[in-house]
């Protein structure tokens, strides 16, 4: 997946492509402002409700290693 000049989301399909929900578009959305806010509980959120995870798993490993990567992307 990329943005192409004009904005847009473009999809690269190798074959296993499907439809994107309305509501995975906004947890991608939601994602990606996390990301440019740093914001480590609506990166977590937006995982969960994109089923990368259960329900109850522990996030706070998983904020630690999201915050290396925000801080070397930085």
């Amino acid at each position: 997946m990329f943005v192409d000049d004009a904005g847009r989301l473009v999809y690269v399909d190798f074959g296993m492509m499907g439809e994107i929900t309305a509501s995975d578009r906004a947890a991608m959305a939601r994602f990606a402002a996390g990301v440019v806010r740093r914001d480590l509980d609506a990166l977590v959120t937006s995982l969960r409700e994109l089923g990368f995870l259960r329900p109850h798993a522990e996030t706070e490993p998983l904020k630690r290693a999201l915050a290396m990567v925000l801080d070397q992307l930085g």
